[in-house]
């Protein structure tokens, strides 16, 4: 099985380090398995959870209602936040300077506008990022599915750009419609 094949059916449960060096000619991948139990993998975002300066896994699931991470390097695992509906994206980014990123999470997915909720959340850390985390709601934009930090204008603010799959008129099969996307100050 190629490596790419391997991370797309296997995303959440194996996490791989790189053996060998650039000079070398092969590169090999090793397994560490982090966690068999999360079901319905949707994304993985690598982020520092702890200012122990070791990258952490944060792991969404469309189907579980919970959004976990994984403490590097024993890869601990932690709730962030539970009760939460078809989880599609995240992006992590750290708005209030103290360390450890806020997280934007994409929630209440579904391909169709008219059953879509498209909410946004932020997710902020009590002072224990092991401990669950506040969740507050700031937009709800149908088939939202792309969240991403970005310093759209070179000044060194980020805004979050929330990236809705569809239109509003779109249907299956081909859901051809057009979409907007949505700049929200961080």
């Amino acid at each position: 099985m190629s490596c790419s094949a391997f991370l797309s059916t296997a995303m959440f449960a194996v996490l791989f380090s790189v053996v060998g060096t650039a000079a070398e000619s092969q590169i090999d991948f090793v397994a560490h398995t982090i966690d068999t139990e999360l079901t319905r993998g949707y994304q993985t975002v690598v982020a520092d959870l702890n200012r122990d300066d070791r990258p952490d896994v944060i792991a969404l699931s469309t189907r579980l209602p919970d959004l976990v991470w994984y403490e590097n390097p024993t890869w601990q695992r932690h709730v962030i936040a539970t009760n939460l509906n078809a989880m599609i994206n995240a992006a992590a980014y750290d708005i209030d300077g103290d360390g450890i990123p806020e997280l934007a999470l994409a929630h209440g997915f579904a391909t169709s506008h008219d059953e879509s909720l498209g909410i946004v959340s932020v997710l902020t850390h009590q002072g224990d990022s092991r401990q669950l985390w506040t969740i507050r709601e700031i937009d709800r934009a149908p088939t939202t599915h792309r969240l991403r930090w970005a310093d759209i204008n070179g000044s060194g603010s980020k805004v979050l750009v929330n990236a809705p799959l569809v239109g509003a008129k779109s249907t299956p099969p081909n859901y051809y419609d057009q979409s907007v996307t949505f700049l929200v100050p961080a």
